[in-house]
């Protein structure tokens, strides 16, 4: 598809650690009790094989991070931008970087949101942040995430843009689509693939962002159960309420509302400002109240 009219909607987060991590090695130097090298390994499985088969035990492992130079990691930043574009047919595009904040920590409860990520950031993150906003406008979007952005703009007018990612998470979003990694040129997702796509991540959570779903219910096992409930003639929501019943028996509704919250992207700022400001807004306002019932209360005493 070319179609240079649309633009392309950039996810900017997969592009700093792509660019970022390609840019860099962790090597792990093992050394004997006498300092004599034993080898250097690109990772920890790599070396226990080596020295295992060679019947040495290491007195001293280090690690260290090579790095190439970081006009070479902008420079290549720069390369699959370009190659973005030219795959999704676009002239204009907007890109998207996830600031500070996001609604979804207050929403969850079950378990803390992102809480498994303990993965180190690439070394050059933050220049290739400030490069991708100096150097080609890049969006910093706070309170949310970039895909609550790309989201909104899709609802909006969805063949206006082309959704750049290889993110699974934007596809419950209807319009074109570009899964750079595995895509020439973009394809269409319907509304009810769309659909589709946000009710099985509902049932099946995901495990990137620590959200749990229902137990055991991976993507497959989440399709089984949309299919054998819209065979029986059931709608999304009332597949998604039984299997949670089933799964979490009483307060399942609870979990299954937040999971739903969680998984959902934005369309609407207004939705954002209604998920991410009801807690304030309930809070100031009972506070209010409690300030103007004060002096009636004083009265009674």
């Amino acid at each position: 598809m070319q179609n240079n009219k649309r633009i392309a909607l950039i996810d900017g987060d997969i592009l700093v650690y792509r660019t970022g991590f390609a840019g860099q090695k962790t090597l792990h130097t093992a050394r004997s009790s006498d300092g004599a090298l034993l080898g250097v390994y690109k990772n920890k499985t790599e070396l226990q094989k080596d020295l295992a088969d060679r019947e040495q035990v290491p007195h001293e492992v280090t690690t260290h991070i090579e790095l190439d130079s970081i006009r070479n990691v902008l420079h290549t930043c720069r390369r699959q931008l370009g190659t973005i574009l030219k795959q999704a047919g676009c002239q204009e595009y907007r890109l998207f970087l996830t600031g500070a904040g996001n609604f979804r920590e207050q929403v969850a409860t079950t378990a803390p949101y992102k809480g498994n990520r303990v993965a180190a950031k690439p070394v050059y993150y933050q220049q290739i942040r400030r490069y991708m906003e100096n150097r080609f406008g890049a969006e910093v979007i706070n309170g949310m995430e970039a895909d609550d952005a790309i989201s909104i703009l899709m609802a909006e007018s969805p063949d206006q843009y082309v959704c750049c990612t290889i993110d699974k998470d934007l596809k419950q979003c209807p319009g074109w689509h570009l899964n750079w990694d595995k895509d020439a040129t973009p394809t269409y997702v319907t509304s009810d693939e769309a659909e589709y796509s946000l009710w099985r991540q509902v049932l099946s959570g995901d495990p990137t962002d620590n959200i749990p779903g229902i137990p055991g219910v991976g993507d497959k096992t989440a399709e089984k159960i949309l299919q054998d409930g819209l065979l029986s003639g059931l709608s999304y929501e009332a597949i998604a309420i039984a299997a949670y019943q089933a799964a979490y028996g009483d307060g399942s509704g609870k979990t299954l509302g937040e999971m739903y919250r969680l998984v959902k992207l934005l369309t609407s700022e207004e939705e954002f400002e209604t998920k991410a400001q009801r807690d304030s807004r309930v809070q100031k306002a009972l506070a209010a109240k409690a300030e103007r019932d004060m002096p009636a209360l004083q009265e009674q005493d």
